[in-house]
């Protein structure tokens, strides 16, 4: 009975070896390629994964460097146009002050003439009006009220010369 036992585990025994290599060979080789290829391909798609994720990561940094010079490119610009902006204020500034003060200083130049003129016309019409009163103060022996009377019909008349010449 040993023998038999023997052959039967001996047997079983090969046929659980062989069975194995069998299903190795019918089965799990083609599991396993099956396997390893899904492997594979999961391996594959991780890798274009990783590197299109790069690749958007390189193309992301790039656009935001792009951008980032891009504001300081405007910032600079809106800048100088504020600086030239204000220089052409300063410089119209500048103009509007010195063509302010021409106006003025012709402004007073004629003020000074036209006084001058004026000084010069009520000297000429007091000389003038000086020899009238001598004449006629000469020409009539006068009493005071005749002289008082004759002083203001001169004092009326340069207050209307007066007049006549600064209107």
């Amino acid at each position: 009975m040993l023998e038999y036992l023997f052959s039967t585990v001996f047997f079983t025994l090969v046929s659980v070896v062989g069975l194995f290599l069998i299903l190795r060979w019918l089965l799990f080789r083609p599991v396993t390629e099956v396997l390893d290829q899904r492997a594979n391909r999961i391996k594959s798609d991780i890798e274009i994964a990783r590197k299109n994720r790069e690749e958007a990561e390189k193309i992301k940094a790039e656009l935001e460097e792009r951008l980032e010079k891009a504001k300081d490119e405007a910032k600079e610009i809106i800048e100088k146009a504020v600086s030239r902006g204000n220089e052409a204020k300063e410089e119209i500034i500048k103009e509007a002050k010195k063509e302010a003060e021409k106006i003025l200083e012709r402004a007073r130049k004629e003020i000074q003439l036209e006084k001058a003129r004026a000084v010069t016309q009520l000297k000429d019409e007091l000389a003038i009006l000086s020899t009238m009163i001598a004449s006629k103060v000469i020409e009539e022996n006068l009493t005071k009220e005749k002289n008082d009377h004759l002083i203001s019909k001169v004092i009326e008349g340069m207050g209307e010369s007066y007049e006549k010449y600064h209107r």
